[in-house]
């Protein structure tokens, strides 16, 4: 099976943990389905400009 993925860009690390934390259930049903979610944090600066203007560019990229 070929495993689709999802990647999320959030601020920062605490942001992170609180996405895999909230979406466990979703997380961990849809990886059975073959998709990984999975959230990175932008890189250290002004996270939000990051956030904005760098992280699409990246997913793209992904």
């Amino acid at each position: 099976m070929n495993t689709k993925k999802v990647a999320i860009w959030v601020e920062g690390e605490s942001d992170v943990l609180v996405m895999r934390s909230l979406l466990k259930q979703l997380i961990d049903s849809k990886n059975q389905n073959g998709v990984s979610i999975d959230f990175f944090q932008t890189s250290d600066g002004n996270r939000k400009r990051q956030l904005i203007l760098a992280a699409p560019e990246r997913a793209v990229k992904f």
